[in-house]
């Protein structure tokens, strides 16, 4: 079966406030070369492809299809800006709904816009594993090899071996995030790896079970692909407010997991994904290459004087100096400055949503 990408683009990366905010966030941004995350993305997926679906708010419509209008793929894209945010299972639900209409039942995958992989041939290859399990009629979902007791992440317990497809495994069940004392045990057990989003599936199967656990969201997303581009905004949004708002985690993954439904496959480590969620994620990206001091924008000096293991964005600022504090964290984007330390970074968020107030 033919294959086609979904990319959502949405959220507002608040925990990497202030260079991520929702009037531009991270997706739109680029990480460490001159391509965006969208980009970096896109380039990624259109080798598996047949086609890109890019699903993302109205406000940033226009900058993903100038975005990707830039990168000359050959992939052909298809553009849909969702009538108001609705949740990951809306987002895909639409994504798969026209891929459906548009080349029939089909292989397709949701792969988000932000996230980091750094080992493209790794990710290739979980992701032919995961359409053999696809085409089987299996929700496959790509998980992640812990490299410590992460709390920002959900996680997935692996189950047994699928004999007839090799490379894959029952989901036993998907796990929130968890607290400290619990991400350790899941790592000391082996038996759980990182929930990175990523789910393949058959468009018929994915429209089928949605049928079965929310029918009044699949018979909506089935009126919307089928007039999509007929549709006035109000009409859209009165459909699209019918669609249940929640992750695909909750509203299909969990509930086909305990039928035995879901399958995974454990990514190779190679992969080196990250969903880039807030500064202490970016700082371990940049320390990979061996930087004590993560500079992010070389243009500014930084005097660093007992401040091991430290990060400093500021293009705007003509020098900055952190002395005494291990681990800070200084940003200035746009005007705003934070001031933090990597170990607080999921704390971020709260400033975000205090900025707005400014």
């Amino acid at each position: 079966m033919d294959f086609h990408a979904i990319i959502p683009a949405g959220g507002a990366g608040r925990r990497l406030w202030p260079w991520s905010t929702p009037s531009h966030p991270k997706f739109l941004l680029p990480l460490g070369s001159e391509k965006s995350l969208l980009q970096t993305t896109a380039t990624r997926l259109a080798p598996l492809a047949q086609s890109l679906t890019f699903v993302t708010g109205s406000s940033h419509a226009e900058a993903v299809r100038r975005q990707i209008g830039s990168l000359n793929l050959d992939t052909p894209s298809l553009f849909v800006a969702e009538p108001a945010a609705r949740d990951s299972m809306a987002a895909i639900g639409l994504g798969a709904a026209l891929i459906e209409r548009d080349y029939g039942p089909s292989l397709a995958g949701s792969f988000a816009a932000d996230h980091h992989i750094g080992g493209v041939e790794a990710f290739h290859n979980a992701v032919a594993v995961a359409r053999a399990g696809a085409e089987a009629g299996k929700l496959v979902t790509i998980g992640i090899t812990p490299s410590g007791p992460e709390t920002g992440y959900g996680y997935i317990e692996v189950g047994e071996p699928i004999p007839e497809i090799p490379g894959l495994h029952l989901v036993n069940m998907f796990k929130e995030k968890p607290d400290a004392k619990t991400a350790s045990a899941y790592l000391e057990s082996g038996g759980y790896l990182w929930n990175a989003g990523m789910f393949v599936f058959r468009t018929d199967v994915l429209l089928g079970a949605l049928e079965q656990e929310a029918p009044e969201s699949a018979s909506a997303l089935r009126k919307l692909a089928a007039n999509w581009e007929s549709l006035g905004e109000p009409a859209k949004l009165a459909w699209w407010e019918k669609v249940v708002r929640a992750p695909i985690d909750t509203v299909l993954a969990e509930p086909m997991s305990e039928r035995g439904e879901v399958v995974m496959v454990p990514a190779a480590a190679a992969i080196d994904w990250s969903d880039v969620g807030d500064w202490e994620a970016i700082y371990q990206l940049r320390h990979q290459t061996g930087e004590k001091l993560a500079n992010l924008s070389p243009q500014t000096p930084v005097f660093q004087s007992d401040s091991p293991d430290s990060l400093v964005y500021a293009p705007g600022l003509q020098g900055v100096a952190v002395i005494g504090i291990p681990h800070a964290v200084v940003v200035e984007s746009g005007g705003k400055l934070l001031v933090t330390t990597r170990e607080n970074a999921q704390k971020v968020k709260a400033a975000g949503l205090a900025a707005d107030e400014w």
